[in-house]
This record gives structure tokens, C-alpha cells and sequence, in this order.
């Protein structure tokens, strides 16, 4: 994994060879907390990041899911004291079991980690723009599917 400052504060965190299972994740770095953004497909790729984070010394308090596709939430694990933010329909298909099956068929190197597969639940439903912290909003959109959140 590599850690890309794109912008003051803002890392990027890119994985090698990309495509689906080498999801990518975002964190803002502000005084009072991390915010991570979207948490890599599986435990071990987040708690690579997570590893990352933790040379900052400071708390990671926000995760934002922009998606319910594991990609994005497979890794949640990794950041158990943070506030899950999230829309209804992600919740809600968060609550539904994982489709190991189909996970594993698409990304079979990483098919021994979905086996014991947990994501986070959402703890903060998204229904309309909100500042979660000082650099960081979050809103709900219609984009790949009808539940996503942008960040801005």
C-alpha cells in the first residue's frame, strides 16, 4: 500500500495491482480526529491503513461508507471505535448476510479472508448533507447505485 498526500491533510491510501479487491481508501487528518473514507475490501488491507494512521496519534472518529459494495465496507473492522456513517438503504443492506459466493468469484485472492467477513453497521444515517467535522461533508446521491454518499 502506498500513502499519497493528494491535498494538505488528505491521504490517499492506493493498493497494488488495482482493480476489484485492491480498493483504495481516504482519510482527512484534522487536530480532533481522522476521518476515513470507504475502508478497503478486506481486514487485513484496512488495518494496513489503519496501521498508517495510527503514526499520527490521534483518533480515528469518523467512517464514511460511499457505498454498501465490499469494496468499501469489508474492512470496517479495522476501526471499531469510530462513528459509521452511512445511508438507510446501505444500512439496510449491511443488515442482509454477505454474498461470500460471489465475493470470492470475484476476487479469489482475497477469498480466504471473506470467510469470516464482518462490516460494521451504520450508526449514523445520511438523509441530507451534514459537516461531520470541520473539513469534512458528507451527502447523500444517486451515483453508481442509489445509495451512495459523496464527500466533499
Amino acid at each position: 500500500m502506498e500513502l499519497i498526500e493528494i491535498a494538505d491533510g488528505i491521504l490517499f491510501a492506493q493498493r497494488e495491482p488495482t482493480g476489484f479487491g485492491s480498493a483504495n481508501s481516504t482519510a482527512v487528518i484534522e487536530d480532533t480526529g481522522i476521518t476515513v473514507v470507504d475502508s478497503c475490501t478486506v481486514a487485513s488491507h484496512s488495518r494496513e491503513f489503519a496501521d498508517a494512521l495510527a503514526s499520527f496519534g490521534i483518533p480515528i472518529r469518523h467512517l464514511i461508507y460511499t457505498s454498501p459494495h465490499v469494496d468499501h465496507v469489508g474492512g470496517s473492522a479495522s476501526y471499531p471505535l469510530a462513528a459509521v456513517y452511512g445511508t438507510p438503504e446501505t444500512s439496510a443492506l449491511l443488515d442482509q448476510p454477505p454474498n461470500i459466493e460471489a465475493y470470492c468469484h470475484l476476487a479469489p485472492d482475497l477469498a480466504p479472508e471473506f470467510g469470516g467477513l464482518t462490516t460494521r453497521p451504520v450508526t449514523h444515517t445520511v438523509r441530507e448533507a451534514a459537516w461531520i467535522s470541520s473539513r469534512v461533508v458528507i451527502a447523500p446521491t444517486h451515483g453508481q447505485c442509489g445509495e451512495n454518499l459523496v464527500v466533499l
